[in-house]
């Protein structure tokens, strides 16, 4: 039988369709990335980065099949009934039209956060909230991607000398303390949280700032909170290490980088660790 291009560009319209469909599904119901990366969250065994990917690939190829099936296979054919619809008028003239505004509809309502429309959305971010809790949350936004010295120092706040000795008793053996913290969890088969969990016994024993992590997103208030410390106390300590300019309501971080710090440094002169 012979081989015939446009019956091939038919199939592979189908099976991209129905593969970007699924990976649309899986990117409807996974959780915010966040989330997902720190947690290692998968479906049907592929995780949401690598459902991204195929979502991508797919309708890539979907769309230039499409393209390929209309202009080259079917154009003639095509061109020809438009001429002829053209000529004979349009015969569903309010099916057309009821089909154009509803288009409209879903367009403007989604982009206005119109209800009903809008619920889909809302549907899809309160599943993704679904799956935020206090045990699965990084400490830090994309904590997978620091290095195990920026993790130790930022967010653990212990040396890092301790950390991959930490590590090594847990069986996490690190190849130095410029490894990425999610690198070192894949090498491991785990996810990136465990890491952390593993890392964060050592940490509430070593300090008395260790309870508490994601310093540079916090403001001042946020950390003499979680402290019990004294805000006018900790204004007073600051002011005696240098550091005079800043606002209670800003962020540890903007603070820092005000005086080309850490964030940790910042929380260890509250504490009186510094």
């Amino acid at each position: 039988m012979k081989f015939k291009l446009k019956v091939l560009t038919s199939f592979i319209l189908t099976i991209t369709f129905l593969v970007a469909s699924l990976s649309g599904l899986a990117m409807y119901l996974a959780p915010k990335g966040r989330i997902a990366n720190w947690v290692e969250w998968t479906w049907l065994g592929f995780t949401k980065d690598q459902w991204s990917a195929i979502h991508i690939v797919f309708v890539t190829v979907f769309l230039t099949a499409g393209i390929l099936h209309l202009f080259y296979f079917n154009w003639k054919v095509f061109w020809a009934y438009l001429k002829q619809r053209a000529k004979k008028g349009v015969l569903y003239k309010w099916e057309l039209g009821i089909s154009i505004f509803f288009g409209l509809i879903l367009w403007f309502g989604t982009v206005y956060e119109v209800k009903p429309v809008i619920s889909v959305v809302k549907l899809a971010e309160s599943i993704q909230e679904s799956y935020e809790t206090e045990q699965n949350q990084p400490p830090v936004p994309h904590a997978e991607e620091m290095t195990i010295a920026e993790f130790a120092d930022e967010v653990l706040g212990i040396p890092v000398e301790d950390v991959l000795m930490k590590l090594s008793e847990k069986g996490y053996p690190a190849s130095g303390d410029e490894e990425i913290i999610g690198e070192l969890a894949e090498k491991h088969g785990v996810a990136p949280g465990d890491i952390y969990n593993v890392l964060s016994v050592q940490e509430k024993t070593t300090s008395k700032i260790a309870e508490f992590s994601g310093y540079g997103q916090k403001t001042l208030v946020q950390v003499c909170g979680e402290l019990e410390i004294e805000l006018k106390e900790a204004k007073a300590s600051l002011e005696r290490a240098g550091i005079t300019t800043f606002n209670a309501e800003e962020s540890l971080k903007d603070i820092a980088v005000r005086y080309n710090k850490k964030p940790i440094y910042l929380v260890k002169i509250i504490a009186g660790e510094e």
